[in-house]
């Protein structure tokens, strides 16, 4: 069991050393992009999916447009938009379904769009070409920043702790 254990580790540390050298070298480590299909001859360079960009650049000027993630989501699916539909190794189709707020904000988050790759909290310069433009993005972040809301917990300081405390609330005001 020791030596099990000893073999999934390394393996497991091989494997992130070898996709960190590949996001360093710009090379993309896997996984679906919307706006960008993987390039048969090249292994890790993603190219531009011109229909789906084009979907991509409407989703980032909507953001600049209406100011938010969701108004974008309701533009892209009112007019007809979808993510795309692909098949599994396995032969199962998937896709095709609306766009949830989720996804457009994963989407305009995203720096692949800007021609960079993300691994483990780190951008690399990537070897595919841009869809969006860096000045583009960083408008879009400030929007999205500045759209977030902070979660707070509504309840009081506890002073005592009682055995329902949490699950019942008032039948008249509604507080804890």
């Amino acid at each position: 069991l020791v030596f099990a254990q000893l073999e999934r580790e390394q393996t497991g540390e091989r494997t992130s050393a070898t996709m960190q050298y590949r996001a360093e070298q710009g090379l993309w480590n896997g996984g679906r992009v919307f706006g960008y299909d993987l390039d048969p001859e090249n292994k890790g360079i993603l190219q531009i999916n011109s229909e789906q960009a084009e979907i991509v650049k409407k989703a980032f000027e909507l953001c600049i447009e209406k100011g938010s993630a969701g108004q974008v989501q309701k533009y892209l699916n009112e007019f007809g938009y979808r993510m795309p539909v692909y098949e599994s190794r396995r032969g199962k189709k998937h896709g095709g379904n609306l766009f949830t707020k989720q996804a457009v904000i994963r989407m305009l988050t995203n720096p692949v769009y800007v021609g960079k790759i993300l691994w483990a909290e780190n951008e690399f310069d990537g070897k595919h070409e841009p869809i969006i433009e860096e000045n583009t993005f960083s408008q879009i972040q400030e929007i999205l920043n500045k759209n977030r809301k902070t979660r707070s917990n509504e309840k009081l300081p506890v002073e005592h702790v009682y055995i329902l405390q949490g699950i019942i609330r008032c039948g008249q005001c509604g507080s804890m």
